[in-house]
């Protein structure tokens, strides 16, 4: 029964191993996903912060897009 508890450990102890890298590979894909719109829409904020306060909300409404938060 030992040998058979001791395998049985180990198969737990590298799945939740396994299952904690997955996490982490998801989590940096995510992280990925989020650098590639940044890049996408710098430039675009960049031009709204410069504008006066009163504009911004016609710019937001002409260049809003599904993955652009201003």
């Amino acid at each position: 029964m030992d040998k058979i508890t001791g395998i049985h450990e180990k198969r737990y102890d590298l799945a939740d191993k396994i299952k904690a890298q997955e996490r982490r590979i998801s989590k940096l894909s995510e992280h990925l996903e989020h650098v590639d719109i940044y890049k996408q829409n710098k430039a675009l904020y960049k031009k709204y912060k410069s504008l006066e306060p009163k504009k911004r909300g016609v710019f937001m409404e002409k260049h809003a897009r599904g993955n652009c938060v201003i």
